[in-house]
């Protein structure tokens, strides 16, 4: 039967996890509110086009 780490070794790993998922939080953030951003632009630039006729 395979042992655990030692409790150190444990709670060395736990705060590298810890960080990294704060890290990962942060970049969710930025990478969402920059998405919000340009789908606000982009939405902007339709508005600002003319409307097209079809022909079918």
């Amino acid at each position: 039967m395979k042992e655990l780490p030692e409790e150190k070794t444990l709670m060395e790993m736990l705060d590298v996890f810890k960080d990294a998922e704060n890290k990962a939080r942060e970049i969710f953030e930025l990478s969402t509110a920059i998405a919000l951003k340009y789908e606000q632009k982009l939405q902007e630039i339709e508005e600002q086009k003319p409307e097209k006729s079809r022909v079918f």
